[in-house]
């Protein structure tokens, strides 16, 4: 096995979490919190400023358009 025991870290995870700053994943978590599909801002080409609007959006059920 391993030799400290410790699986590999997933990369893919690591890579596409250090993408965004930390307002753009405040926005995906707090989506997550409440519930929402967070795939539908979870971009990070969106800026928080955008996320929050769809996150807003989201949880007031409002259409978003994709």
């Amino acid at each position: 096995m391993y030799e400290d025991q410790t699986p590999p870290q997933n990369t893919e995870y690591t890579m596409m979490e250090s993408s965004y700053i930390k307002e753009q994943h405040q926005e995906i978590l707090l989506g997550k919190e409440e519930g929402l599909d967070v795939s539908l801002y979870a971009n990070p080409e969106f800026n928080w400023l955008q996320m929050e609007q769809i996150r807003l959006a989201l949880e007031n059920g409002l259409p978003i358009d994709t």
